[in-house]
């Protein structure tokens, strides 16, 4: 089961810009009736909300860019898409559903912590008045609002934090800083109470770019190819590199404090700006999450995505946070028991996953999609060029139709053999070469923790 055991943020110790009232009108509006807003972490790093409304759910499903001719003849039939409309649902609600308190007057306890005392007293003044401006129009709203001072200290915050849930907060407001943030997260998160923090930084709307990378016995593996690649793509984007050194110490940190972490997230984001798609004159932000790691199948049934990777978009072989369309065929392919889902390009060949590359071997030769693909250069698939003879070309769906044996790489699954690719079903799970790749990066990971 996924989970933050930690969270280290490096940016500037200043005041972000607040939200203003409409954003705070919106909120409350939403979490006005304790039945309309149901919040659940489903084990992942940043909460999803859906609205209810009653026993009726809201679907909406945007249509799916072309998919290439080949594609057609391989794909599952699905329902067609419809438009957005109220359908019923009989759902059980979630098991993490936070459990909403009213207090004896009938109204829903809301915290908001900011700092009223200290250097940024202004800024929690203003997001005070914020709030009770939106409540004021709210008029007659069955809403609470209690003040607790965070000082803009993480200790005070923490304590803010725990008054907030003894007095029967279900919503907190705040704090402002991301290191106050932090602290009462530490608080809020194990009793599944949902929390608005006051944030401006890009990584919101995505302008931002990430690494994942596997720990064994408290060491990262492979980091300065990780690092390297992180800058590459801040370049792509747009945005400053990050500072390597600071990286590396803020992973250390990270390390110190979870020895048992098996997985890394390292972000790197262009830092505050204005809440639009323009892109601020701040420095960046860096964030480090850690996590155990996954259990993955011994062998992974693949499906092949409706929608088409854009070899010539702006993002490509990018690895950005810009990340959505990635998720959407993720959970397209988990809802068909599927383990992970593989994109062809625009002009019909194999390109890659949503988080792994893919290797065939077609008559005896192992060969992986080019790079014009589209397809992320990800670290384990050059490692694998490294370490074994690999044929980097266009792969139709027609030649993998034919391959004898396949598998994914990536950072957290190392090699990971396939036992089917939508309708191809591959008669050799797992195949020799597969075997013999796993044995040699298995070998390789065991000898130089960075190579």
């Amino acid at each position: 089961m996924s989970r933050f055991l930690y969270f280290l943020t490096y940016m500037e110790r200043k005041p972000l810009q607040f939200i203003y009232i409409p954003l705070v009108i919106l909120f409350l509006f939403g979490c006005e009736n304790p039945d309309i807003a149901e919040i659940s972490t489903n084990n992942q790093e940043i909460p999803t909300i859906k609205k209810l409304d009653n026993k009726k759910q809201l679907l909406i499903t945007p249509s799916p860019i072309p998919k290439p001719s080949i594609l057609a003849e391989h794909k599952k039939t699905r329902s067609p898409v419809k438009l957005p409309e109220l359908v019923e649902s009989n759902k059980p609600p979630l098991v993490n559903q936070p459990d909403v308190k009213i207090n004896k007057l009938g109204k829903l306890i809301v915290g908001i912590l900011v700092p009223m005392t200290g250097n940024a007293a202004l800024f929690g003044q203003d997001l005070l008045s914020a709030s009770q401006m939106a409540l004021f129009d709210l008029n007659g709203s069955s809403i609470e609002l209690k003040l607790y001072d965070t000082g803009g200290k993480e200790n005070q915050a923490r304590a803010a934090a725990i008054s907030a849930l003894d007095d029967g907060a279900s919503i907190i407001l705040g704090p402002l800083f991301s290191n106050t943030s932090l602290a009462a997260a530490e608080v809020t998160r194990p009793h599944k109470i949902p929390m608005l923090t006051f944030s401006n930084n890009r990584r919101i709307v995505g302008d931002g770019v990430f690494e994942t990378l596997k720990v064994t016995k408290g060491v990262p593996f492979a980091i300065s190819r990780h690092i390297k690649r992180l800058s590459f793509s801040a370049q792509g984007l747009g945005i400053p590199k990050p500072d390597a050194d600071l990286v590396r110490k803020a992973i250390h940190e990270v390390l110190v404090k979870d020895p048992a972490a098996e997985r890394l997230r390292v972000t790197w984001s262009s830092g505050p700006g204005p809440l639009s798609s323009s892109r601020g004159n701040t420095e960046g932000t860096l964030s480090v999450a850690s996590s155990p790691g996954t259990d993955w199948p011994t062998s992974e049934k693949v499906q092949l995505s409706e929608w088409a990777r854009n070899e010539n978009g702006a993002l490509t072989g990018l690895k950005t946070t810009s990340y959505a369309e990635n998720v959407k065929a993720l959970h397209s392919a988990s809802e068909d028991g599927c383990s992970e889902a593989v994109f062809l390009n625009t002009s019909g060949w194999l390109c890659e996953g949503t988080g792994t590359n893919i290797f065939l071997v077609v008559n005896k030769i192992l060969v992986t999609p080019d790079l014009s693909s589209g397809c992320l250069a990800g670290i384990t698939r050059e490692l694998v060029l490294e370490i074994e003879k690999v044929e980097e070309r266009s792969i139709s769906l027609q030649e993998a139709s034919v391959a004898s044996e396949a598998f994914l790489t990536s950072s957290t699954r190392d090699i990971s053999p396939i036992s089917s690719l939508g309708e191809i079903v591959f008669p050799e799970v797992p195949g020799y070469m597969t075997v013999k790749v796993a044995e040699k990066f298995a070998e390789l990971v065991a000898s130089n923790p960075d190579p």
